[in-house]
């Protein structure tokens, strides 16, 4: 199972995400219906003379999911495209938000050198030949502006190979968490049939502890305390029922003397009364000796 399918981004899922609208559910729908339709000409096609004795089986499980989706699944496909669009937007206004806070900084830059506001790079090149800022910076530091330069440009690459670094450490971090968590997951549905990671990752409370060091297995039991602590009940209360249940069928294997029961030591002297007796206690499982 993919960690992007799970947790897009793991310094990010499960930190509030945005809503989504009912048009937009309507409209997830409306696409659902249209492939249904395009897959069922698809079959249609694929049942022309040549191919009557067997239609595609991709085509089959393409059309079985879309019918799927449309009708018993209709709501929990569309809950998950929304999650799935949520996540989406949000990044997106995150992106939104930064280029905001920059765009004044990029307008003044571009006014300052003549450069059109939209061309990143020209106003990059113009700062970058630009003696005029560099000038008091360099005779403070007694080198030329050349040579400023220079270190300029050797900070800036040390400063882009650190971000990559950075990056490249944080990529393995997450790789390594996402592993670990898939372990525990394992491990976890070995004692809880039920658990589905997949499943859980939708709980915000769930990820949050995650995120928190807390382990996969701890976590869920935190998130499903009263249902884990219900059905250890009912399986107790099923066990001691069992239990009775098999005692009570279980022959007795106590040896009963004949003789203590009837009073008597000869079986010659046993009545028909005192041998209906004894064939009650052999039924219930007794052993009669004399």
């Amino acid at each position: 199972m993919s960690k992007n399918f799970l947790f897009p981004d793991l310094q990010m899922f499960a930190q509030g995400e945005g809503e989504v609208s009912p048009e937009a559910g309507e409209e997830i729908t409306a696409v659902a219906e249209r492939q249904d339709s395009e897959v069922k000409e698809d079959i249609s096609d694929a049942s022309a003379p040549e191919s009557e004795t067997a239609v595609d089986d991709e085509q089959l499980r393409k059309a079985e999911f879309e019918r799927m989706i449309k009708e018993e699944y209709k709501d929990l496909f569309t809950q998950k495209t929304q999650s799935i669009i949520n996540k989406r937007f949000k990044q997106t206004k995150q992106l939104e938000q930064r280029l905001g806070e920059i765009e004044p900084l990029v307008d003044l830059l571009a006014l300052r050198y003549g450069e059109d506001s939209s061309d990143i790079g020209k106003i990059i090149s113009a700062a970058e030949q630009d003696e005029a800022y560099l000038e008091q910076e360099a005779q403070s530091k007694g080198m030329s502006v050349e040579q400023l330069k220079y270190v300029k440009q050797l900070e800036r690459e040390n400063e882009d190979f650190r971000r990559a670094v950075e990056e490249r450490q944080r990529i393995e971090y997450a790789d390594a968490v996402y592993a670990d968590w898939m372990a525990q997951a394992e491990q976890t549905a070995q004692e809880y049939p039920d658990f589905d990671l997949a499943q859980e990752s939708e709980n915000e409370s769930f990820t949050t502890l995650l995120k928190a060091g807390i382990p996969v297995k701890t976590a869920y039991e935190v998130i499903h305390n009263k249902q884990i602590i219900s059905s250890a009940v009912e399986q107790a209360k099923q066990a001691v029922l069992n239990d009775v249940k098999a005692s009570s069928q279980r022959p007795s294997d106590s040896r009963v003397s004949a003789a203590g029961i009837v009073g008597k030591k000869d079986i010659s002297a046993l009545t028909a009364s005192d041998m209906d007796e004894i064939e009650r206690r052999v039924l219930r499982g007794e052993r009669i000796t004399f």
